[in-house]
């Protein structure tokens, strides 16, 4: 029985070890496909939203911003306080609104379009390798 565990708990940490690759690549082709069916639009951060996740007992604020024609653009990235978010308000941005469907379209700034798939790609693509260059040199040094 202790196997059986130590195998599920085993392939669980691998699981939650290589997650990051698959779900980068899935950020970056959402935001390729996004930045290329979309128009930027300039737009003014109005107000902060409070949004909580489903099953999340904290609020998360996220900023909502209007174009020049009046469409409402809501953020996806929540910041943990609300001072964090307020101080963006009044800030001139660029809104990528997405033509085909007004449901996609999202706020061109670094938090919210580029911070999360950098984060991921940067695990991804330079922490692997190092810690994999890593584990080879130790195990060099072990024989």
């Amino acid at each position: 029985m202790s196997k059986v565990l130590g195998y599920i708990v085993g392939g669980l940490f691998v699981l939650g070890f290589l997650a990051p690759i698959p779900i980068a690549g899935w950020l970056v082709y959402d935001r390729v496909s996004v930045y290329r069916d979309a128009v930027l639009v300039p737009a003014v951060i109005e107000e902060c939203r409070s949004v909580r996740v489903r099953g999340n007992t904290r609020a998360s604020f996220v900023a909502v911003a209007r174009t020049n024609a009046g469409d409402v653009v809501q953020g996806e990235f929540g910041w943990s306080k609300r001072r964090y978010c307020e101080s963006d308000i009044g800030d001139q941005i660029h809104v990528l609104m997405n033509q085909k469907e007004s449901g996609d379209s999202r706020l061109f700034t670094f938090w919210e379009f580029w911070f999360i798939p950098l984060a991921l790609c940067t695990v991804v693509c330079v922490l692997y390798p190092m810690g994999i260059r890593a584990k080879r040199r130790k195990d060099e040094l072990a024989d």
